[in-house]
This record gives C-alpha cells, sequence and structure tokens, in this order.
C-alpha cells in the first residue's frame, strides 16, 4: 500500500488554489511523507498535471519534478484561461511517478477567479493595538509576518466555511480588524510556549473571543452576480437576521 502523503501549495496551503484567469501562473505542488515530514523528492521523478473545468479538461501536460524547490511545477500560460468563465469548479489532478516507482496521484481544488483577495495588515498594525510587541517577538521571528499569513489563511477558510468564495469579496478592508484579531490570537498563543501562561494566555483568550464576535457584526460588499463591480444591492451580513415571532398582518 502506498505511504500515507501530505499535500500543500508552496504559498497559501490549507486554503484552496486562487488561479488569476488571462494572467500566466506557475502552479506548484509539494508532496510530503505524512511520517517525519520529508518532501517527497526524487531527480529521477516524472509527472503529469490535467486540468478540468467542471467537465470539461483544459490542461493534460507534463509537469517539472522538483522544481524550485516543489515536488511538481507546471506552467500555465495566460492563453489558457482566457476565455473561461470564473468558477470554483477548478480541479488540478496531479500524478507524480518516483525513481522507485511509486506513483502518488494527488488532487488540488480551487477557483478561477478575476482578482485575488489581498490583506491589509501589517505589523505596524499589530503594534498600534500593543506598543511593546517587538519586545517580546520570538527569537528566530524578524517580523509577525508568520502569524499574519496563518491568520489570513484561517480568515480565508472561515470565509469559505460560511459560504463566501474569498475573491468575490471586494472590499478586503471590512476584514481588517477579523485579521487583528486572530493574529493577536495565534501570536499571544504562542508566547505562552515561550513565556509561560497567565498575561499572554488571557489576551490569547480575549482576542479569540473578539475573532467570534466580528464575524457577527460583519457586513461585506460582496460580489454576487461576479461582474467585477459593485452595485446597490451587493452588501450583506454574514449572519442574517432571522425572525422568531410572526410577521405583523396586512390589511
Amino acid at each position: 500500500m502506498t505511504a500515507a502523503i501530505v499535500v500543500q501549495l508552496p504559498t497559501d496551503n490549507g486554503i484552496p488554489r486562487m488561479v488569476e484567469r488571462n494572467k500566466a501562473a506557475t502552479l506548484a505542488i509539494d508532496v510530503y511523507s505524512s511520517t517525519g515530514g520529508a518532501k517527497i523528492t526524487s531527480t529521477a521523478a516524472s509527472a503529469t498535471i490535467v486540468i478540468t473545468v467542471g467537465n470539461r479538461e483544459i490542461v493534460n501536460a507534463s509537469a517539472t519534478p522538483n522544481s524550485g524547490g516543489s515536488t511538481a511545477i507546471y506552467s500555465l500560460l495566460a492563453a489558457t484561461t482566457t476565455d473561461e468563465d470564473l468558477t470554483d469548479q477548478w480541479l488540478e489532478v496531479w500524478t507524480i511517478t518516483l525513481s522507485d516507482g511509486t506513483i502518488h496521484t494527488v488532487r488540488q481544488v480551487g477557483y478561477l477567479v478575476r482578482h485575488l483577495l489581498n490583506p491589509k495588515i501589517l505589523d505596524a498594525d499589530l503594534i498600534d493595538y500593543h506598543n511593546d510587541l517587538d519586545n517580546v517577538r520570538p527569537s528566530g521571528e524578524s517580523d509577525f509576518s508568520r502569524y499574519r499569513d496563518a491568520a489570513w489563511r484561517i480568515l480565508n477558510r472561515d470565509l469559505i466555511r460560511k459560504g463566501r468564495r474569498p475573491e468575490l469579496v471586494l472590499d478586503s478592508w471590512a476584514l481588517v480588524d477579523l485579521h487583528i484579531s486572530k493574529t493577536l490570537e495565534i501570536l499571544f498563543k504562542d508566547l505562552t510556549t515561550y513565556l509561560g501562561d497567565g498575561r499572554y494566555l488571557d489576551l490569547a483568550d480575549r482576542y479569540r473571543d473578539q475573532y467570534s464576535e466580528q464575524w457577527g457584526s460583519l457586513v461585506l460588499k460582496y460580489d454576487r452576480d461576479e461582474d467585477g463591480t459593485i452595485d446597490a444591492s451587493e452588501g450583506e451580513a454574514l449572519h442574517p437576521v432571522i425572525f422568531l415571532n410572526r410577521p405583523p398582518r396586512v390589511g
């Protein structure tokens, strides 16, 4: 039986692939052994990729193994997606053959999007909340980007769980407070491993609760018709109001 594996994207791992339409892209995939976590690589390996959108195949090609540190890589031409509709039905099927004959078939789902959703916060935004953060930054961390990136992935996954595709969010500024709260939660949780529980655990719990509360009041401009513009009707709450009593009678 083939050994268990773990599949990640080199960037934005933990969320679906986001591919911008009519734009060249490098599609890379990393495959690791689930025991020990070593990346699966072999100089004699071969790889192929098949990309489908819905039930249509748009790519069936060889991929380059072990390029740029990734297990396999494929250069997607802009022309491949120029005439494609925006979709959440993007599917990549990679077949990677190692020099010992072991074959790994891995799948990566994704979205073909008009534009990517980009984060808005920097370290300075975190320091605005706690001006002594630089004094407690863990050894080996030159900045807080690792925590910001982890929080951004969680935020994107939570959007998807709540039925919202990240790339259709038009006003990413509306996510700033959520991003800050989740980043500070992760950061202070990590600080407890260096500096002990107590104050930092209390702060982590506070920002965890704040993150949950902020979802309840979040209103987004969401491009539901996927035309790339803001329409008056496209502002919507993540948690619509539910009336538990009967509506008033008319007439």
